[in-house]
């Protein structure tokens, strides 16, 4: 009996450990950007957070980057962060 409750509990909390809240990465995406030495605003924040959204939504966030002025890099890689976290970049 106590084996079983020791599995469940292993199994109920690994999808917790390893999911990545989006707020983090949204943080990432919006430091990289300030290390960057950009200016944080509303539109850079809402394209951050856009892009840990989907594939597809992180692509459309580079782009909105890009019309505020980020550097193509600079733009790849903090869609990167928003969408993947620091650890998968």
């Amino acid at each position: 009996m106590l084996t079983t409750g020791v599995l469940l509990g292993s199994v109920v909390a690994l999808p917790v450990v390893t999911a990545a809240p989006a707020h983090a990465n949204t943080t990432q995406c919006l430091n990289y950007l300030h290390l960057q030495k950009y200016k944080i605003g509303p539109k850079s924040k809402a394209a951050c957070k856009k892009a840990t959204k989907s594939k597809t939504a992180r692509a459309e966030a580079v782009y909105d980057l890009r019309s505020l002025g980020v550097r193509r890099g600079h733009a790849e890689t903090a869609g990167d962060y928003a969408f993947w976290g620091r650890d998968r970049h």
